[in-house]
């Protein structure tokens, strides 16, 4: 499986196997020989990752294993309903972490990416105000049936616990204050917990279910990883979004949407 880094690349591919003449790609070349961590095949469209790729000898956090043994074990006895407990987020909940932060449309447009990557104490404060009851619920523990419940339930809490602790923390919950050192480790106490969300959706068929959209923030919680092999599997997982041709382009023209973007125009061919 190739993925695209850069022009001239191709011209190199042939001589990685002997890494001759061909030095200025010799970085590249020794990752090609170890990509591929999941075990994918091109013609592969089960998105699945068993544990057994990375349970020994990817040097992935023994706390992040941790969680992904606790969910394995809540979800055993998980009855399909996050509704419960009336003193916990539910579905509802669900819905508007959803409506916030990716719309009422199956397609992205700038809009969307300066909410999702624009850094402003109004985006935090805001994300504080609507949401911040229901991250302190994730960050102790409360949510872990989202995860189970998969889908739009799963999503919600990899964007509760991955993308809103990053506001929540960055700006002082929106007050304007960077917060110093208590803020920095607000803002990526949520990043053990969502990598091993992640690897159990991956190796519980649970990933394979979510639009494209929904992917990319699953993937992202691998960028933010320390780790070389979550980066690695982040770049394979994004190639087989592009290749899938499933992510839509949409007309982002009407009412303030901001214009377009284009997924495959960033990632693709």
């Amino acid at each position: 499986m190739q993925i695209k880094v850069q022009p001239g690349r191709e011209a190199c591919d042939k001589d990685c196997a002997t890494k001759a003449s061909c030095a200025v790609w010799d970085k590249y070349c020794e990752w090609k020989g170890k990509q591929n961590p999941s075990g994918f095949s091109d013609a592969d469209s089960g998105l699945k990752v068993p544990e057994s790729k990375w349970t020994t000898g990817k040097g992935v956090d023994e706390l992040v294993k941790t969680y992904v043994t606790h969910l394995k074990t809540t979800c055993k006895s998980f009855d399909g309903n996050i509704d419960n407990d009336p003193k916990v987020p539910g579905s509802s909940k669900v819905t508007e972490i959803m409506t916030y932060w990716f719309g009422d449309r199956d397609f992205q447009c700038m809009k969307d990416l300066k909410l999702w990557f624009g850094k402003t104490p109004s985006i935090d404060s805001t994300i504080n105000t609507k949401f911040g009851t229901a991250h302190d619920a994730a960050i102790g523990g409360k949510l872990w049936e989202w995860a189970c419940k998969g889908g739009e339930s799963l999503t919600a809490l990899i964007v509760l616990l991955d993308q809103f602790s990053r506001n929540l923390g960055r700006y002082g919950r929106g007050t304007g204050t960077t917060g110093g050192t208590a803020a920095n480790v607000a803002m990526y106490s949520g990043d053990a917990m969502t990598q091993g969300i992640v690897l159990w959706a991956l190796a519980n068929g649970k990933y394979a279910e979510l639009t494209p959209s929904q992917q990319q923030f699953m993937n992202l919680v691998l960028t933010h990883s320390e780790n070389l092999w979550m980066q690695q599997l982040c770049l394979e997982l994004t190639y087989k979004i592009v290749k899938s041709g499933k992510y839509k382009d949409g007309d982002c023209s009407k009412g303030d949407l901001g214009g377009d973007i284009s997924f495959k125009g960033t990632w693709g061919e």
